[in-house]
């Protein structure tokens, strides 16, 4: 911090340290500072301030110290307050001084005797408190796990929060649903973004809410007015969650209920049934609204497991459900018969047919009766029953290689184009059918590519947007067509 020609410098480990920088006094510059005080005793000053005579800093664990500096090369303990916490930031307006305190929230405190800074007010946000600022009438608190805490100040007795945003960190999978992007955002939880359902836009998104999963979250699914969360390494359960089916919306999401499941990563319902790809478990069915168990959002049941080798994603559609399954050791396309070809149940599915590929396969799209999948090597194609190919008798019919080493992950496919993301950022669009190129389900045309930030894990075609969820690069809106 700058004041007066004097640079104020914390040594994280060693105290405060006083520079001249330009004060005409001791010779020192922007170019070649001179050291003329230091206060030893401060370990872990994670921020300075000054005002006047006065210097504050934040010394973690040892809480805000107020030093005399009216003598900068003989600076003096003026005042120390210990909130029982971690001092991190603080910030100072007419004539208040703000700090964010980690578990404490934000702290106000009246600068009315500036050597003794007295307590004014305190507002307690969700999480840990990183950072503050200030404008106008709002104090602005960075909240590790819970985003950004818009506080009103006008009564700084009575601090009181009138505005959140989160901001989505890890997201896995996404789903969009009347207006509202779902992300599953890793140990973040569930978060939704308005995105015009409650008057956001694509160009300008908000995020209106977050549920908190207890561990990992990595596949999101909704429906009905419910939206189902499962967890990857360290989630133990598949959670059941209201957003919009009874007293929960998409500004409230409120826990229904639960059921064991690990590593559960894609989810889709179609009927009474919730299936859901399980990695090393393989394929998974729920009963959740009143099938043969009984099952309810309140009371989901575990029916039946059918082992496959590492389950990833899947797609559920007229009575099969379609699994793109494998590493790079054992890979497979699977179809399950689930009602449509009579031969399996809703509740019991068996293996229509399968079909094995020399590279792992990560994720699965339908659309006009051919199956869009992802995987190591790029995009392959199967008729499922839109050419001459059937759910039970599935053939590959196209595909597209990388050319250098990727991962194809999410994948969508709608009106003759195709999208795929990737694990090196990559984002690609095909020409399959549209006519803008010369592209056909058996020879998908590559048109156009986009690098994003993060490992991309899932993507999502809405109107005319694309909703990617970037491991570390958060959510990314791509405009894909006028």
């Amino acid at each position: 911090y700058e004041q007066d020609g004097l640079a104020f410098v914390g040594d994280y480990e060693n105290g405060l340290r006083i520079f001249d920088v330009g004060d005409g006094t001791w010779g020192g510059s922007h170019s070649n500072p001179v050291e003329i005080s230091f206060v030893s005793g401060y370990s872990h000053i994670e921020d300075i301030i000054a005002l006047g005579s006065y210097a504050y800093f934040a010394a973690g664990s040892q809480g805000i110290i107020t030093l005399d500096i009216s003598e900068p090369w003989l600076p003096k303990l003026a005042n120390s307050f210990v909130p029982g916490t971690w001092a991190y930031d603080l910030w100072i307006d007419n004539g208040y001084l703000y700090a964010a305190v980690d578990t404490g929230g934000l702290i106000i405190f009246s600068l009315s005797n500036p050597a003794a800074p007295s307590w004014a007010g305190n507002y307690d946000t969700p999480g840990n408190s990183l950072g503050v600022c200030k404008s106008g009438d709002y104090a602005y608190i960075a909240d590790y796990h819970y985003g950004l805490r818009k506080i009103a100040v006008t009564n700084p007795s009575q601090p009181s929060e009138v505005g959140k945003y989160f901001t989505p960190v890890n997201p896995y999978d996404l789903q969009v649903e009347g207006g509202y992007v779902y992300l599953a955002d890793s140990s973040m939880g569930l978060e939704v973004v308005d995105i015009g359902g409650g008057g956001a836009s694509p160009e300008e998104p908000l995020t209106v809410a977050r549920w908190d999963y207890p561990n990992d979250s990595r596949g999101v699914f909704v429906k009905d007015g419910y939206a189902y969360v499962g967890g990857g390494w360290f989630g133990n359960y598949m959670y059941v969650v209201d957003v919009g089916a009874g007293s929960g919306s998409p500004t409230n999401p409120i826990f229904t209920g639960q059921c064991n499941s690990i590593h559960t990563y894609g989810l889709q319902k179609m009927g009474e049934y919730l299936y859901a790809a399980c990695y090393d478990e393989g394929l998974k069915v729920f009963d959740v609204d009143g099938g043969v168990l009984g099952g309810s959002p309140s009371n989901p049941k575990h029916v039946k497991t059918v082992p496959t080798n590492t389950a990833w994603e899947l797609w559920a559609e007229d009575g099969y459900v379609y699994v793109a399954d494998g590493n790079n050791f054992q890979a497979r396309f699977y179809v399950f018969d689930v009602g449509g070809g009579g031969v399996g149940t809703p509740s019991s599915p068996v293996i229509a047919d399968s079909h094995i590929t020399p590279d792992h396969l990560y994720d699965v799209n339908l659309f006009d009766g051919y199956a869009f999948v992802s995987g190591g090597d790029g995009l392959r194609v199967f008729d499922v029953g839109g050419g001459t190919g059937a759910p039970n008798d599935i053939i590959e019919v196209g595909s597209w290689k990388f050319s250098g080493v990727e991962l194809g992950r999410g994948i969508f496919a709608r009106d003759g184009y195709a999208f795929m993301v990737c694990s090196n950022g990559m984002m690609y669009a095909f020409d399959v059918g549209s006519g803008i190129a010369e592209g056909s389900v058996d020879n998908p045309q590559m048109i156009d590519s986009l690098s994003l930030p993060g490992d991309l894990f899932a993507v999502v075609v809405d109107g005319q947007y694309a909703y990617i969820a970037s491991h570390i690069g958060g959510m990314r809106i791509v405009k894909v067509w006028e």
